[in-house]
């Protein structure tokens, strides 16, 4: 059972954490510094062995867990704290779960073999953003050859979470936006997934509430309550993702991460809107659950743009564009790339695994095209 501290980092009793001797510390490079947590963190630990591991790229790559599993190899570390963003965790998960193992981890990253469970490793995961919820998940997102991939096991769960706002505050507008669309696009992509049921619907439904009724005053006026409330709607959506996983707006926005630069939280929500009404307009035949029908996957959109406080799938669509319009953030995937020529690529690119849970097929290449290129879209002003 995943232990979960809300409360202060600097007052935090951290005897009931257990901690070894040898600590392997996953961290951000100069976020560590800024958020505060290496000040609390160099105190709390003066009396043990850490070996800190950071440097490494922003969206993981083989190459760097490499080099982490020789550091926590040399280090001798037990424990692996995690400190910093979903990279940071997705780091440290991949560290874990892929130390120890027999084979080269390329092998296990593109599933040539089976990971084995790592319980020698305990996890401590302190996120320091409010967007990817990877504190409670049990996959792992890495990149070779510009290839994203996933590892999922259900060891990679961190042990123990502590979610404190503060490590948030030092977060910029830009970042504390890509963040929480992130929070935000998972709740939906959770909410119509296949694989959705009772439990993680309700968490995917109050990280969406919370996500948009939150989100832009983070951005713009920051306080505790709202950056609280933020990091509330991250948790619960990486909850809601880790029984669901993620659909069809994560599995294309991978492509525009790698070869564009555009942080993943705002890919995701460029493509989010789009896909709310592509896949609203799933016919019998374009089920991806035989077992599903098309009116409950209407049903689902119905919930989601309700929660959005939206009266149909185009004016859901219209509200997220508004919202990210609000956070400084062009919603216009066209005036940021190529689209016409890219769009092949991007098709061709997709994470077929992530394809399986949206709730229709998405084989109508046309229809998808003209959403994303705006064509026929709305000419009211937010």
């Amino acid at each position: 059972m995943q232990q979960v501290y809300t409360e202060n980092l600097e007052h935090l009793d951290f005897t009931g954490l257990a901690l070894s001797q040898k600590i392997l510390l996953v961290r951000g490079g100069q976020s560590y510094i800024n958020c505060g947590a290496s000040k609390v963190l160099t105190e709390k630990l003066k009396d043990r062995e850490v070996t800190h591991f950071s440097g490494f790229h922003t969206n993981p790559r083989l190459e760097d867990v490499r080099k982490g599993i020789v550091l926590l190899n040399e280090s001798g570390a037990d424990t692996i704290i995690a400190v910093g963003g979903g990279s940071v965790m997705d780091m440290a998960k991949l560290i874990k779960g892929l130390s120890g193992q027999d084979s080269d981890p390329g092998q296990y990253i593109r599933g040539s073999k089976k990971l084995k469970e790592n319980r020698n490793i305990k996890l401590i995961a302190i996120p320091t953003t409010s967007g990817s919820g990877s504190e409670s998940t049990h996959f792992a997102v890495v990149y070779m050859d510009k290839v994203k991939y996933s590892l999922a096991h259900q060891s990679l769960l961190p042990d123990s979470i502590i979610l404190d706002y503060r490590l948030t505050e030092s977060m910029t507008p830009f970042q504390t936006a890509c963040s929480a669309f992130d929070a935000l696009s998972q709740g939906v992509e959770s909410h119509w997934s296949v694989n959705a049921d009772p439990q993680s619907s309700e968490y995917s439904e109050k990280a969406i509430k919370l996500a948009v009724g939150n989100l832009v005053n983070a951005v713009r006026s920051p306080d505790h309550r709202n950056r609280t409330a933020m990091q509330e709607a991250a948790n619960l959506a990486g909850k809601a993702i880790n029984l669901t996983k993620t659909t069809a707006p994560h599995a294309f926005s991978y492509y525009l991460t790698s070869h564009f630069d555009i942080p993943h939280g705002y890919a995701v929500a460029l493509l989010l809107g789009k896909f709310i009404i592509f896949n609203s307009r799933v016919s019998d035949k374009e089920l991806s659950d035989r077992n599903s029908s098309r009116q409950s996957v209407v049903n689902k959109i119905n919930n989601i743009c309700g929660f959005l406080g939206a009266e149909s799938p185009e004016d859901a669509d219209f509200r997220i564009n508004c919202l990210l319009k609000d956070c400084g953030l062009e919603s216009d995937l066209t005036k940021l790339i190529d689209l016409e020529s890219e769009f092949e690529n991007i098709y061709k690119s997709v994470n077929i695994e992530r394809l399986k849970n949206n709730p229709r097929l998405v084989e109508n290449k046309n229809e998808l095209f003209s959403l994303l290129t705006g064509q026929g879209e709305s000419e009211k002003q937010c």
